[in-house]
């Protein structure tokens, strides 16, 4: 399968902690029931988590981070509003687990600067956020975030927005968790630059379930070798209620891949639309999906573009353009589709 060489691919939060750096200093405050983070220029390394106390949270530096000036952890209480953390130009990491008391974080706002960074929402014991999640990271390679990597329950009762620069193999995950379900009340939009080898993964549930009840929107830029994985696998299921809409732009050897495997299953409620730029040796998979709506497939003008649909239910037509560049090819089987199926270029 195209899924099958992208795993070794993945970059666990231990492996950054334990970095060699010259860490800098957060400073931790509590303004109106809002936690708020801010570096400096090091290179820093937080963890906040939840207590048994409503409304509590600690704040800890990790790899010699210093927390207000202290290497201590930083208790905020009474914290009833948003988790707003910006770093700046370091290699920075941050993580926000064991969140689930009531009063929830409402918001979590994170922005990392151009260094190599990683964002994990949802590590050990797993979040409550009551509203959106707003991650933007600056230009730096090997970026990475996570929402939900831990094998513990995330709910997210809004929208979940990531951006990410033009760093080279920049990598975002929505709900790559292991055995707990992840479930996001609103949307998911995530938008990366021009880098190269840049990588989405929607889904990746093992033996989980995903539960997205609004949309899912994917944008990658110009780089060569952009991945974009919409599905389950090794047993998950993963349920979009809305639309797909990815798009990639003109880089060559860019895949876009929807669909269960290795026992996963895939539900989208709207209809999946999924176009590729004028790079040649793009490829796309749609397999063992239920689709509510269309299923559209376009490519650029690229040669040697490749459209798979297999296994596949689908409520409206299949529309595939090949963009009539030379040596493309598209294969259509096992699927019930209830309009028309129309293959054009």
């Amino acid at each position: 399968m195209l899924r099958s060489k992208r795993f070794g691919k993945r970059l666990r939060m231990e492996g950054l902690e334990s970095r060699c750096m010259l860490a800098g200093n957060v400073t931790a405050q509590v303004v109106g029931g809002s936690l708020i983070l801010k570096s400096d220029s090091g290179n820093d390394s937080v963890t906040v988590a939840g207590t048994s106390t409503p409304g509590e949270y600690t704040v800890t530096g990790n790899s010699g981070t210093t927390i207000n000036g202290s290497a201590s952890a930083f208790t905020a209480m009474k914290v009833n509003g948003s988790l707003n953390a910006t770093f700046l130009g370091g290699s920075d990491s941050f993580t926000f687990q064991n969140a689930n008391t009531s009063p929830t974080i409402q918001t979590v706002n994170v922005v990392m600067g151009n260094g190599v960074d990683a964002v994990v929402i949802g590590g050990s014991g797993g979040v409550t956020i009551s509203g959106t999640v707003n991650v933007t990271v600056g230009n730096g390679a090997a970026d990475h975030v996570y929402i939900g990597d831990s094998g513990s329950a995330v709910t997210i009762g809004g929208t979940v927005n990531i951006s990410m620069g033009s760093g080279n193999g920049d990598n975002a995950y929505v709900g790559a968790n292991y055995e707990s379900p992840i479930t996001i009340g609103g949307s998911v939009n995530t938008t990366l630059g021009n880098g190269t080898s840049d990588y989405v993964y929607i889904g990746d549930c093992y033996e989980t379930t995903l539960a997205i009840k609004g949309s899912v929107t994917t944008s990658l830029g110009s780089g060569n070798g952009d991945f974009i994985d919409v599905g389950a696998n090794f047993g998950g299921s993963e349920t979009i209620g809305g639309t797909v809409n990815s798009t990639l732009g003109s880089g060559t050897n860019d895949s876009n891949y929807v669909g269960g495997s290795r026992g996963g299953s895939e539900s989208i409620g709207g209809s999946v639309n999924l176009s590729l730029g004028n790079g040649a040796g793009d490829t796309v998979q749609v397999v063992g999906t239920t689709i509510g709506g269309t299923a559209n497939i376009a490519f650029g003008y690229g040669s040697s573009d490749t459209a798979a649909a297999t296994g596949d239910t689908i409520g409206g037509s299949l529309n595939i353009d090949l963009g009539g560049g030379a040596g493309d090819s598209s294969s259509v089987s096992g699927n019930t589709i209830h309009g028309h199926t129309n293959i054009t270029g």
